[in-house]
């Protein structure tokens, strides 16, 4: 899995980032070379070139999320993190509908980790 590119994915950041960063106690801050958010501290979603990388999933929410996105788990130098999945977004303009659909996965995501 690649890195981020601003030029690739600033339109979907910027998108997200329009919800997110207004749930309570989140933060942003630059992880692996891409765009992080946290809850309190703790991890729950990155932005990848391939879409975004939700990493407090259950594995009845990672099933779900595998029938509406195509999806592989995050890698850091070729080691898979099977519980991080990265849902994938084609290239170009993100749909109101793509967003409700990726926001609901890293809705539950931020609640897990915030412990909500």
């Amino acid at each position: 899995m690649s890195h981020y590119s601003e030029e690739k994915r600033g339109t979907l950041r910027e998108s997200l980032e329009y919800e997110i960063l207004h749930w309570p106690h989140v933060s942003s801050r630059r992880m692996f070379g891409c765009p992080a958010y946290l809850v309190s501290g703790r991890l729950f979603a990155f932005l990848v070139n391939e879409g975004v990388v939700v990493t407090q999933l259950s594995k009845r929410q990672r099933s779900h999320a595998r029938q509406l996105f195509e999806t592989e788990p995050f890698q850091i130098d070729q080691r898979p993190i099977s519980r991080w999945l990265c849902l994938s977004v084609p290239e170009g303009e993100v749909t109101l509908s793509d967003l409700r659909r990726l926001l609901r996965f890293i809705r539950y995501s931020y609640e897990s980790a915030s412990g909500t």
